[in-house]
């Protein structure tokens, strides 16, 4: 990503609001609403500048809203898994922070404050997670969960809520799987997961997007193909240059044992990571495409040959790790 927008720090537009004694009771707006969904739909399009540009823009005109400061730290939390890095950490903790200053100042701890608490300690848990840091995860993940459960006891028809809920119970099923030495107690709650998550689809203000995609990804990987793949569908037909869907189209392709199929797409997901210099991850996920094709049983040649010719011409040698260097030592055997 090309640069990083910033702006006056935060702090002090809170600052002034409490001067100025704004502290009446918070809840999400229609306004807010239809924000959060613009930023979210760019969000799942990987559209990640314009999702930036639009979440500080927002975050100067209306620092009172506690919304648009989860809306912030999504954004780099969105880049962040799509680079498979950190993005920014000191830019998250800042909005994070903030948004949190924002939480303790709200008059009333209405049913949306203290979703929007968790949905901010759920960035976190999430970043956490990507860093690495799977112990310190967990209790942050569990603090958030108690927090959208809190939610829900309060406002049953708050299903913004339900998206973390249903992503929570697949993100502990993940942990336990990475972690079973130390979270062998921690049952698998796939079922409720995806309860949630189809609430929060159907009637959601504005995570309904956002929970189609963890839900399709979610059912490809349990085994539900069907129902993954129709859902898969209908999103891409609207955000074509997802590549957080294509991804679970290449795990959709890989289930069904179309090993070229699946290849395809992961060439295809290569060339856009090209595209926007994200050269590690073009690599790996050429790596995995290369696998695909050789375990293919449809002669491959002509496509490995493509997909080494578009990779190594896109991407440069200066600067890459020896793991990198390798990769693309791989690719250019195919030429």
């Amino acid at each position: 990503m090309s640069c990083i927008l910033r702006f006056v720090p935060i702090q002090s537009s809170i600052v002034l609001l409490l001067v100025l004694g704004i502290t009446q009771a918070y809840t999400i707006s229609e306004e807010e609403v239809r924000n959060a969904a613009i930023i979210n739909d760019l969000l799942v399009n990987c559209e990640f500048e314009r999702a930036r540009s639009r979440s500080d823009s927002l975050l100067i005109e209306s620092p009172e809203s506690i919304l648009y400061y989860y809306m912030g730290v999504a954004v780099i939390g969105l880049e962040s898994l799509d680079r498979n890095e950190v993005v920014d950490l000191s830019r998250f903790e800042e909005i994070y922070t903030a948004g949190l200053k924002r939480v303790a100042a709200a008059q009333r701890r209405t049913s949306d404050v203290v979703m929007l608490e968790g949905f901010l300690q759920a960035s976190y848990f999430s970043i956490l997670l990507l860093d690495g840091q799977y112990v310190r995860g967990v209790r942050q993940g569990r603090g958030a969960l108690d927090l959208i459960k809190k939610t829900k006891e309060m406002n049953p028809q708050n299903f913004d809520a339900d998206y973390f809920i249903g992503f929570y119970s697949f993100a502990r099923g993940e942990l336990r799987n990475r972690l079973r030495f130390m979270l062998f107690w921690m049952p698998d709650e796939i079922e409720e997961g995806l309860v949630a998550l189809q609430r929060c689809m159907e009637h959601a203000r504005f995570m309904s997007t956002a929970a189609a995609m963890v839900l399709a990804d979610v059912s490809v990987r349990d085994g539900r193909l069907e129902e993954g793949r129709e859902l898969l569908d209908s999103l891409l037909v609207e955000y074509t240059d997802s590549r957080f869907l294509l991804w679970t189209k290449a795990r959709y392709y890989e289930a069904l044992g179309e090993y070229f199929l699946a290849a395809d797409v992961y060439g295809d997901l290569a060339h856009r990571y090209v595209s926007v210099s994200f050269y590690t991850n073009a690599l790996n996920t050429a790596e995995h495409a290369m696998d695909l094709y050789e375990k293919s049983s449809y002669p491959a040649e002509s496509a490995l040959y493509e997909l080494a010719r578009t990779i190594t011409e896109g991407v440069p040698r200066r600067g890459l790790s020896r793991g990198d260097t390798r990769l693309l030592d791989a690719l250019e055997k195919y030429l």
